[in-house]
């Protein structure tokens, strides 16, 4: 349902003249910071704690390993074999972490800190104690949340209004109906405004915070810049043709070098082979059958951007 919801605010922020542009624009900016706030994440837990943040966010390329996958630090990379044996050097290197690890574990139980049981190494602070106390991009991460839910509770309300008076409406205009009931719901309008205000004074003062601190940060990102979705999402995006190039903040950009589309953002409603520019010729094209997949033209778009085609 927000999927076809979110095209529609789209189309409408670009008509100068709809009533409801001013809804519609508001909807686009709010799931545009949204998007970014995941990157603004990793500056703020990098500006708190360089040290903390290279253990649990830093990229296999910095640490040579992964993150583990119970207490989220990261781990050494495994052992280097020839032919399925292990060198002399590895089997060095090898037992030496395994000393380091005991050591670690050992401060750690004297210290009265856990320690992971699955990588060896003492557990943050925060994971051995309790829930730890959440940022201010985070705070605004709970918001975005909370208004899309909220948007979301307006959409089913409309919907639910339509089914009792005979199903959706014949006139095509259930999405016009949502954007209009959020444009009057002053709460909502607020709320949004308000988000987006403190979403740009939070990050305008994480960068000037500490330049010097925020240029480590960037030139620790060239390093390399995890997926920060499930690895079955990236798998779809790929499969429809887009190439993931991410960005220091945009860290799920992904961009199709056949119609030159850039998304960044992604939510789990997307449809990935429904971001494309269709207008241009593509190398490839949908499975044939893909869900979601119509022409750019005639009845079956028409009635996707009129929201007849909504889904529920």
């Amino acid at each position: 349902m927000f999927r076809t919801l979110e095209q529609k605010a789209k189309v409408v922020a670009s008509d100068t003249s709809s009533p409801l542009r001013e809804v519609a624009v508001r909807m686009t900016q709010v799931l545009s910071a949204a998007g970014q706030l995941g990157g603004w994440r990793h500056v703020e837990e990098f500006m708190a704690d360089q040290e903390a943040y290279r253990r649990k966010r830093g990229p296999p390329s910095m640490t040579g390993g992964a993150p583990c996958a119970r207490c989220g630090q990261m781990r050494a990379s495994t052992v280097p074999r020839t032919r399925g044996v292990p060198t002399p050097s590895a089997v060095a290197a090898q037992a030496l972490a395994a000393s380091a690890a005991a050591a670690a574990a050992a401060a750690a139980a004297a210290a009265g800190s856990q320690v992971c049981d699955l990588c060896k190494q003492p557990m943050p602070t925060a994971t051995a104690t309790g829930a730890e106390p959440k940022g201010k991009i985070e705070l605004l991460t709970d918001s975005s949340e909370a208004i899309l839910r909220a948007a979301l509770m307006r959409a089913k309300w409309v919907l639910e209004v339509e089914k009792k008076a005979g199903g959706k409406a014949a006139d095509g205009k259930t999405l016009e109906r949502i954007l209009g009931v959020l444009l009057k719901d002053w709460r909502w309008m607020n709320e949004t405004a308000g988000f987006l205000k403190t979403a740009e004074q939070q990050v305008s003062a994480l960068i000037g915070q500490n330049p010097a601190l925020f240029a480590k940060f960037r030139d620790l990102q060239s390093r390399g810049v995890q997926w920060p979705h499930s690895p079955n999402l990236r798998r779809q995006i790929e499969r429809a043709g887009f190439i993931f190039r991410p960005m220091m903040i945009k860290r799920d950009r992904c961009v199709c070098d056949a119609c030159g589309v850039e998304v960044s953002g992604w939510r789990p409603w997307h449809n990935p082979w429904l971001m494309h520019d269709w207008t241009k010729r593509h190398p490839f094209a949908p499975p044939p059958g893909t869900p979601g997949i119509v022409a750019r033209s005639g009845p079956a778009f028409a009635a996707l951007e009129s929201g007849s085609a909504m889904e529920t």
